[in-house]
């Protein structure tokens, strides 16, 4: 019996549907396999690591700060108010974003603030 647009039905043998099915799971094995284990590792571009726009480097990173005294701001500009001062050298801290040349770090207590780009180092410290 035909469809009444007059197409013809297609039907599978028996033995060529029992060899599709394996094909299909064969073809289909990759998007059926288990997600990466939370423990690995991401490299940028991967969940939970982004690229900053202004350095091309991968989003959160640890760096330390260069110099003696840095003014931690409330926002990405000299014009914004200065809400800490670090007063150590290789205090190691975590760029969180960048905007320009301005980073947002956080410290190893949870405090958050932009930091001119210049006053970090990429040397990684530690506490």
């Amino acid at each position: 019996m035909a469809p009444p647009d007059g197409r013809p039905i297609v039907t599978l043998h028996p033995r060529l549907l029992a060899l599709a099915i394996p094909a299909f799971l064969l073809l289909a094995a990759p998007a059926l396999a288990a997600p990466p284990s939370p423990a690995a590792n991401p490299a940028p571009g991967e969940i939970g690591v982004t690229i900053g726009p202004a350095t091309k480097l991968p989003i959160p990173r640890y760096v330390s700060l260069k110099t003696d005294r840095v003014n931690l701001r409330e926002g990405p500009s000299k014009d914004h108010r200065t809400l800490w001062v670090f007063q150590r050298a290789g205090l190691p801290v975590e760029i969180i974003a960048e905007y320009e040349t301005w980073r947002r770090i956080r410290d190893s207590e949870g405090t958050e603030g932009w930091v001119l780009h210049s006053l970090l180092s990429g040397r990684r410290t530690a506490v």
